[in-house]
């Protein structure tokens, strides 16, 4: 954007990269400056890359001085900084005002924006607009002037219409003014990427306004536009506009691959974002991804059968309480009624889905019928219930069940008492939860959670299913996240949406990617290009290891042990010193927990590195301990921390650690060769990564 110091007159021109700032410049001389003769003397600027080279050049050979600011002092060039900050602001509100147009068109919403403010008033020209002192005449009464994203219906010429009856004008939405032609810009939703230039058009800003309105507060009423094209990465079709589409759309139902009905997908919801907050509790539990671990261990270690459930539309199976607050709804569309009944509302007796308090009260019914059943709660995870008198152990995730006991006849019990309140549906043998699937082999003793069709999936959804494979999920080296260069809006929502699918991965049976995912996340709030490249670097490991996972053992060496590995890396953080701590917790022969998290001390030793480490993998282990004594697998000994830091053993033996957790952990020294949570505390060449990574998982 260029700024006239005398007017205060803005000019934007779109460019796709920073390299194209020199072709602005000249198009903005030949096409603003030489029609009315004028001449650029001296050019502000601050000393980004994109004003030197070619820029410089042109700005030389055009015969213009080109000043720029000092580094971090953008007050030096106040006019052009607080200007573009301006514009900026004013994009985002006309945008946030449009909810029924789609992102892309954030560029014609830019120029608006500098069109409306070159014919906004300033103090600073003494009550005149920057066009009125550009153009050397009043600004005149600026009834062309519309909300932008109103609707707009455009005359069509009798040679555009199939038939003399046809629609004399067609619906699209302002977006922008052509000033050249002293007509509008019109957006198509039938055309999405074309804009039309039109001067005959009729606008009906209040309807519009309206509409928008509603749609603010229904939350659905415009809904979804979509995004790209079939077939592309990114796609997203538009939402369905009428209640027919939506019913018995392609969508409404989910075959299976012989086209035969497996069941319906579409449900009708309250819209419980009408419903006012009143500040009460609305949390309620899920079991935690180190629960399904522990409860996958344990049935594999000690030969548990181990079944999953599915309640069908769980939520309406909670009744709201008689002395609760009255809700409200209005019939929805499609509900056969006679008149009188269609002027009436409803007064709802179960928690329907999309209310508040829904999930809430899902948890507390199904969790008194537990206990009316005879089921404990485990105070160590709220979602672990276990039916000591038949030995069988309940892991809930809202609606998904996992069972395990040692009497088969029992678990299946239990599933009987559940279809006697809820529709139940019993899955049989646990192979898929939660993204995993487990593969169980009952003769070795084996069960093999892995995520091999979700990390595929992971792959295809940000363009990587055919990337080129790489040994390590980093390079090795140092951690720096700080960069100047900040992701476009479209790429930083490319980062977030692919760490967090990482994080989840990591979260449920990954290990290996733990610290790499870890160094991404610490990029979330302004990811930059080198933040991009590690994440490509992680998804490009991940091409070539997608069927890794963890092997749980029932006759591995000390499997019925709970043991823990903890490592640090000294100040492994190149940008502020902060170290890293890293620690996995073995049962079964595999990782039943595992951490690669930035410490937040200020180390000045490795023996200070190693100690925080220590303390914080102790804290993990005494919480595991309270897992397995609530399925009634106390262990008597303490559980084995393995160091290779003998500063820090020496630190816990010599009677610095806390009596709680100098009672539960017994600390002992391994060689850095054999230390398995050295791979979660920093990048590794190829050789020395997979070897811990045999030392890890076994793989």
């Amino acid at each position: 954007m260029f700024t006239d110091e005398f007017s205060r007159m803005r000019f934007g021109f779109l460019i796709t990269t920073r390299d194209e700032t020199a072709e602005s410049l000249h198009k903005f001389v030949r096409e603003v400056a030489d029609p009315i003769g004028q001449i650029i003397g001296t050019m502000h600027c601050d000393g980004a890359g994109e004003f030197q080279g070619r820029f410089l050049e042109l700005c030389k050979s055009l015969g213009i001085t080109v000043k720029t600011s000092a580094p971090y002092t953008p007050q030096q060039n106040s006019i052009a900084e607080r200007g573009f900050g301006t514009i900026i602001g004013i994009t985002r509100k006309l945008m946030l005002g449009a909810p029924h147009l789609p992102s892309e068109l954030w560029a014609e919403a830019f120029q608006t924006a500098i069109y409306l403010k070159n014919c906004t008033p300033t103090e600073v020209l003494g009550g005149k607009s920057p066009l009125e002192v550009w153009e050397g005449k009043p600004l005149g009464i600026l009834l062309h002037v519309h909300e932008w994203g109103s609707m707009a219906f455009k005359h069509e010429e009798a040679r555009f219409r199939p038939n003399k009856l046809a629609a004399r004008a067609k619906k699209m939405y302002l977006v922008d003014y052509y000033t050249k032609g002293r007509s509008y810009r019109l957006w198509d939703p039938a055309e999405p990427s074309k804009i039309t230039n039109s001067a005959e058009v009729s606008f009906l800003e209040k309807v519009m306004r309206d509409v928008v309105e509603q749609a603010l507060l229904t939350g659905g009423v415009l809904g979804n536009v979509g995004t790209g094209n079939p077939g592309e990465i990114g796609y997203r079709p538009p939402d369905p506009t009428k209640y027919d589409d939506a019913t018995r759309g392609p969508d409404a139902d989910h075959r299976r691959e012989n086209g035969e009905l497996a069941r319906l997908k579409i449900r009708i919801v309250v819209q419980g974002f009408h419903q006012e907050d009143t500040g009460e509790d609305k949390a309620s539990s899920v079991a935690t991804l180190e629960a399904v671990h522990l409860v996958v261990a344990v049935a594999a270690q000690n030969g548990f059968v181990l079944k999953q459930a599915d309640i069908k539309t769980a939520f309406l199976h909670a009744r709201i309480p008689a002395n609760a607050d009255p809700i409200y709804v209005c019939p929805p569309k499609g509900f056969e009624c006679s008149p009188e009944q269609a002027r009436q509302v409803w007064r709802l007796k179960a928690w329907l889905y999309g209310l508040r308090l829904s999930p809430k009260g899902w948890c507390s019914t199904f969790h008194d019928f537990l206990i009316e059943k005879g089921f404990v709660q485990r105070k160590a995870d709220p979602c672990l219930y276990i039916l000591e008198a038949e030995g069988v152990i309940l892991l809930v995730y809202v609606d998904d069940i996992l069972l395990s006991g040692k009497d088969e006849e029992k678990v299946m019990m239990v599933v009987d008492l559940l279809k006697e309140l809820f529709n139940t549906v019993l899955l049989g043998d646990a192979q898929h939860l939660l993204g995993m699937k487990l593969e169980r082999n009952v003769d070795a003793g084996i069960i093999f959670p892995s995520q091999e069709t979700y990390a595929k999936t992971v792959l295809d959804q940000f363009g990587m299913a055919e990337s080129r494979p790489v040994k390590t999920p980093a390079e090795p080296g140092p951690i720096s996240i700080e960069e100047e260069k900040v992701l476009s809006p479209e790429d930083t929502k490319y980062y977030r949406s692919a760490t967090g699918s990482l994080l989840y991965l990591n979260r449920g049976s990954r290990p290996d990617i733990t610290h790499s995912v870890m160094v991404l996340a610490k990029s979330m709030a302004k990811p930059g290009p080198r933040a991009m490249t590690k994440l490509k670097r992680v998804l490009r490991y991940l091409k070539g290891t997608t069927s890794i996972g963890i092997t749980y053992t029932e006759d591995a060496d000390g499997g019925d042990k709970l043991t823990a590995y903890v490592d640090s890396d000294f100040a492994g953080d190149q940008d502020k010193g902060y170290s890293t701590t890293g620690a996995v917790l073995y049962l079964a022969g595999a990782p039943v927990d595992w951490i690669s998290k930035k410490q937040t001390v200020l180390a000045i030793s490795t023996f200070e590195t190693e100690a925080v480490a220590l303390s914080k993998a102790c804290t993990i282990v005494i919480h595991f301990r309270n897992l397995l004594e609530s399925l009634n697998m106390k262990k008597e000994k303490p559980t084995v921390v393995f160091e290779d830091n003998t500063g820090a053993i020496a630190f816990a033996k010599g009677a610095k650690l806390t009596p709680q957790k100098k009672k539960f952990v017994d600390v002992k020294f391994i060689e850095t060769d054999l230390q398995k949570a050295d791979i979660l505390t920093k990048s590794q060449g190829a050789v020395k990564f997979l070897q811990n990574r045999l030392l890890l998982l076994g793989v």
